[in-house]
Parts: structure tokens; C-alpha cells; sequence
């Protein structure tokens, strides 16, 4: 819509010719289909592109980066709960009804799909019994709730997968 109007604010310019206002409504097609989508292939990872943001984190835990940086599970090496704590994002202790973590793009995405992997110390800290997909659409400031996956949760001592794909792709 912005590269329609930007061409017909063009084509309504006396100054400027036929040939300016088409090279220029060419421009910004290309610029608005390039920021609009950005290929990826099938099974890469995006978020490794992803800037991140949590609603809390605590101290000990690697923090909001170990959700993109790309070690998928814990090693199984060396002390248990001081290697977990090296490659994950926690809350434990944090005593609020929910948690987030927001993954921000520098251009919109198109997301069918999420793995997540979900740990366990098999004591105090467990799977969620649910967790919501939201995702914030190009032009927006409201959240929309995508999918709520609470059925078939897994976690496990050094990660576990939870695929989750989703009915309509979103940007």
C-alpha cells in the first residue's frame, strides 16, 4: 500500500515526468516486497537473526541470548546444573503468573513453524502445562494470540523438542 500511494503522490507531481514517477514506484515495489519477505530456507533457523527481549531472567541462567544462539541442547558434560545454567534461559523463582520471551526482526518474517526446546532438572523446574505463540502483525502496536499449545509438552534433562507448527503462516 505505502509503494501505491508513494507512486500515485508521484504521478500527481507536475515536476516530475512519467519515466521519474515509474522508475521511482519500481523502487519502492522492490524495497516494499524485499522488507516484506525474507526468504529462508525451509528448516533454518531465524531466530539466530532475531534480536531478544524477556519479561525476567535470573542471574545464574545465560539469559534471553540462549534462545538464539543456536546450542539447541545442553551438552552432557561436566556439572549438571552449572552447564544448564550456561546455555539456557530461566525464571525459576520468579513468582508471577506467566513468563515471555520476544524474538524482533529487523524485517517482517514469515513464520510457519517454531522449535522449542524445553529442559528439566527433574526437580524443581518443569514444563510449562501450556505456552502461547503470539506475534505482533506488520503495522500493528496490538499482540495476536497465533496458537496455545497445551497438550503434549515435553522437557527433558538436556532438551527436549517441541514442534509446533502453525495453521497459517504469519509475517
Amino acid at each position: 500500500a505505502a509503494a501505491l500511494d508513494a507512486a500515485q503522490a508521484l504521478l500527481d507531481a507536475e515536476e516530475v515526468t512519467d519515466q521519474e514517477a515509474v522508475d521511482t514506484a519500481v523502487q519502492a515495489l522492490a524495497d516494499a516486497k524485499a522488507a516484506l519477505k525474507e526468504k529462508v530456507e525451509k528448516g533454518e533457523n531465524i531466530a539466530l537473526k532475531a534480536a531478544t527481549s524477556t519479561s525476567y531472567n535470573t542471574s545464574w541462567n545465560k539469559g534471553d541470548t540462549a534462545v538464539n544462539d543456536g546450542d539447541n541442547q545442553i551438552p552432557q558434560s561436566g556439572d549438571y546444573g552449572s552447564t544448564a545454567n550456561q546455555y539456557t534461559w530461566g525464571t525459576w523463582g520468579n513468582a508471577v503468573a506467566s513468563e515471555w520471551i520476544a524474538l524482533t526482526w529487523e524485517t517482517p518474517m514469515v513464520i510457519e513453524s517454531s522449535d522449542l526446546y524445553i529442559w528439566t532438572d527433574n526437580g524443581g523446574i518443569h514444563a510449562p502445562a501450556s505456552y502461547t505463540y503470539e506475534y505482533l502483525p506488520v503495522d500493528s502496536t496490538e499482540w495476536t494470540a497465533l496458537k496455545t499449545v497445551d497438550t503434549g509438552i515435553t522437557a527433558g534433562l538436556y532438551g527436549a523438542l517441541n514442534e509446533t507448527a502453525f495453521d497459517e503462516p504469519v509475517v
